[in-house]
């Protein structure tokens, strides 16, 4: 009997398994036209792109965070979490305080002008949105919208 090479390999994933991969795909293609319209519709302006929008709420948010607190939450490099704090704080939108335990590690707070950004960019971002669930225009976002409302629809 000669083996299937195939078997080395694993052999074919169940239907139901393609089905998942399928659908992560979408969802994946999804957030990532979903992110690339909300920078250029609203984020571009303020000049921050979702990783900088992400963590700025997160500030303000929380009030008082680490740094890697929010690389675990947000998923992101901790690298990509320093620079975008180096570019908030920069812009006077953070404030970074040494926490009074251990002055190696820094707490991060949230400014006036962050908070009010923050607040602006929440309601500009929601406009946005709630405009292109109700009016899609080109067929990627097409799909898109059709992603979000089988998601987000029991």
């Amino acid at each position: 009997m000669i083996a299937d090479p195939r078997d080395n390999l694993g052999g074919h994933p169940p239907a139901e398994t393609d089905e998942l991969l399928r659908q992560v795909a979408v969802l994946c293609r999804a957030s990532n036209h979903l992110r690339r319209y909300l920078e250029h519709r609203v984020l571009r302006e303020a000049r921050l792109t979702w990783a900088g929008y992400d963590v700025l709420q997160l500030v303000t948010g929380r009030r008082s965070i680490e740094s890697r607190t929010i690389a675990e939450i947000t998923g992101l490099a901790r690298a990509t979490v320093n620079l975008t704090l180096k570019d908030l704080n920069t812009r006077l939108l953070i404030r970074r305080l040494p926490r009074a335990d251990d002055h190696r590690y820094w707490l991060l707070q949230p400014t006036a002008a962050g908070l009010h950004l923050a607040r602006t960019l929440r309601t500009d971002l929601a406009e946005a949105l709630t405009e292109l669930l109700e009016r899609p225009t080109d067929p990627p976002l097409r799909d898109t919208v059709a992603a979000l409302h089988r998601i987000s629809r029991p």
